[in-house]
This record gives structure tokens, sequence and C-alpha cells, in this order.
């Protein structure tokens, strides 16, 4: 019995630190992105991609983690990645929506510090 006791609260211990450890990684960044579309009052989606690789999709369903990262607009629409440090482009476009003539595209870049947030803002109105 004590021996059981003994190796349960080891075991439970390395687990703990193993989870701590995996979602405070110090050797990756979040890149978040944001986006305003939801004033265009249709249903939308915006299509990401990093390298020239689709990464998700961004939709008013959309939710992320804010423990340590925001979008700057107070209905908080946004898509999160961890990525390893580095410079890295982005382009993303708006692929549903049918209420407007025009369809948004946006182009950039970011850099992934470690153990840090990054924000990208896609702006409808731009």
């Amino acid at each position: 019995s004590y021996f059981f006791m003994v190796a349960y609260t080891f075991t439970h211990e390395i687990n703990s630190r193993t989870t701590f450890l995996s979602k405070f990684n110090a050797n990756k960044g979040k890149i978040l992105f944001c986006t305003n579309s939801y004033i265009i009052n249709c249903p939308f989606s915006i299509e990401i991609s990093v390298e020239n690789k689709i990464m998700d999709t961004l939709s008013a369903g959309s939710e992320y983690d804010t423990s340590n990262c925001a979008c700057p607009d107070t209905f908080g629409i946004g898509l999160s990645f961890e990525m390893t440090p580095g410079n890295y482009n982005y382009s993303a476009r708006e692929i549903n929506c049918s209420a407007t003539n025009k369809t948004n595209n946006w182009n950039g870049e970011f850099t992934i510090k470690p153990d840090s947030c990054e924000t990208v803002f896609l702006d409808i109105n731009e």
C-alpha cells in the first residue's frame, strides 16, 4: 500500500510537470489572426496561409485561448497557432461573403519570438 502511494505520487508529479512544460513551451511562440469581418453582416470565412501553406479558416465561430494573447477588437474573433521562432510571410483571403461586391485579401509578415504572442489584424475596411 505504501509503495503504491509513493509510485502514484511520483508518477503524478512527472505527468503534471510534463503537462506544464508542454503548455508553456519557451521554444515556441504564438501568432493570433484577428478580424472585424462581423461588421459586413454576412457569414464570412477567411482562409489563412503561412509560407504558402493553408493553416486554417477564420470564421465568426472561431475561438482562441485568451490567457496570453488577445485581439484588439472587443468581439474577439480570432484564430491562433503555435509556431517556432522566426520570420514568416502570411496571406489571408475572404472566401465566403456574398453580401459585398469585393473580396478582401491581406498579405504581410510577422515575427515569432520564443514564449510570446504576435497579433495580425485583418481589417475588413482596408
